[in-house]
């Protein structure tokens, strides 16, 4: 949960990242300098494919985007707790009920605005323009 308008240290969704070394980043830093993690916390795979990259995941943090895909795969044993955003665009879906995984949802909405789509041949930044 963010406490600030700007962190100083941010630390999200790392899988193997120790509950006992969670516990001490807390009690170094003051809640109102750092955004950080809950343990069993993963960061969303790019591009997302499948909720079964989820596995052994309670909570999930990041931007969940599926684009140009016509297919995502639903994990019957995977439920998360999902905190950033969602973004859906030039796909070939002709459902969503892959959303059905997702049991509780919070909006990060910076990373709705801007976010970064990485590839191995090429790195852009993508910026979200409203429609005038």
């Amino acid at each position: 949960m963010r406490h600030a308008s700007a962190s100083s240290v941010l630390i999200r969704g790392n899988r193997n990242l120790y509950a006992s070394e969670i516990t001490k980043l807390k009690r170094g830093f003051g809640w109102y300098a750092i955004d950080l993690q809950e343990y069993g916390e993963c960061g969303i795979p790019h591009p997302f494919k499948s909720f079964h990259d989820l596995q052994g995941c309670t909570n999930a943090y990041g931007l969940l985007s599926v684009r140009g895909s016509k297919n995502v795969r639903r994990s019957p044993s995977v439920k998360i707790s999902l905190t950033g955003c969602i973004l859906i665009e030039n796909t070939g879906l002709t459902n969503v009920d892959f959303l059905d995984d997702i049991t509780n949802f919070t909006l990060v909405e910076d990373m709705c605005s801007h976010s970064m789509f990485v590839s191995l041949f090429s790195i852009s930044m993508h910026i979200h323009r409203e429609a005038l």
